[in-house]
């Protein structure tokens, strides 16, 4: 299969990535090898074809879609720091609150958050080309929300826009590029090489970044550690069978629409 007919057959760089749309599709096949080597199938020659044929036999997960809204503690302190987790076009606070309380119990926690929410509007996926010139929707917003509601936990934050980065008293930023898996291993250094209790992707939004976050994750998380990939197009249900593969291997696996679809990986 063409990276034309990949590139027709699924939308691997939606909305405000499509500048980088030749990249998202080059990266693709190599995205998805390193997928299927950390669910444990063989790798393929007609990547679009073999990636349905190989996971197509698991029993795909269920989309939990949150209908509600309500109010709670973790939506007053993400929008008191102008995150746009549960603003506009997302509730995800409602999932957020109890990830959040989980994480609350462990001593030290380590989180990290993959795009911090850059305003350069030369940026791919950057939120003033998604929202508009608004000065409410801040860069580290989420990142800061969750020092406040993890006060014992250390807060790690990293964005391909290097202006937006920056350090204070329990958070520490470094540059990642979603789109050079390698990039993942140098911010990882970084940051000391730590075991993460919480991983959140809010970055790229294209299917291939998504991917290498998730394969990142999966390699990194702690013994019960959550990863959590924000705002996710879901051509032909693929997170559904990732997430039934992934349930076949002891993980938790859940998707939720949320104004938005969030895909949550936990250990077991």
């Amino acid at each position: 299969m063409s990276e034309q007919n990949i590139k027709d057959f699924w939308p691997i760089c939606g909305g405000q990535v499509r500048t980088h749309a030749e990249k998202c599709v080059r990266l693709f096949p190599h995205a998805i090898n390193k997928l299927f080597k950390e669910l444990n199938i063989e790798e393929g020659g007609v990547l679009i074809d073999s990636l349905f044929e190989k996971i197509a036999s698991v029993t795909p997960i269920k989309t939990n879609v949150i209908q509600h809204n309500e109010t709670n503690e973790t939506q007053s302190i993400l929008n008191k720091y102008g995150s746009d987790k549960c603003q506009i076009n997302h509730n995800y606070h409602l999932v957020y609150h109890d990830i959040f309380n989980n994480v609350k119990l462990k001593p030290n926690a380590n989180v990290l958050e993959v795009g911090m929410g850059t305003n350069d509007p030369h940026a791919p996926s950057n939120m003033r080309s998604i929202y508009g010139r608004k000065d409410e929707w801040r860069p580290g917003a989420s990142i800061r929300a969750m020092k406040e509601i993890l006060p014992n936990a250390n807060i790690f934050g990293a964005d391909v826009d290097t202006s937006i980065l920056f350090t204070e008293e329990k958070i520490r930023t470094s540059f990642v590029d979603q789109l050079e898996f390698d990039s993942f291993k140098v911010m990882h250094q970084n940051f000391g090489n730590p075991k993460y209790d919480l991983i959140i992707e809010d970055g790229l939004h294209a299917i291939t970044s998504s991917i290498y976050t998730l394969v990142f994750g999966l390699e990194n998380i702690s013994e019960d550690g959550i990863i959590v990939l924000e705002d996710l197009p879901n051509p032909k249900g693929i997170w559904n069978m990732i997430g039934g593969k992934l349930q076949t291997m002891g993980y938790s696996a859940e998707l939720f629409d949320a104004r938005g679809l969030l895909f949550v990986v936990s250990r077991k």
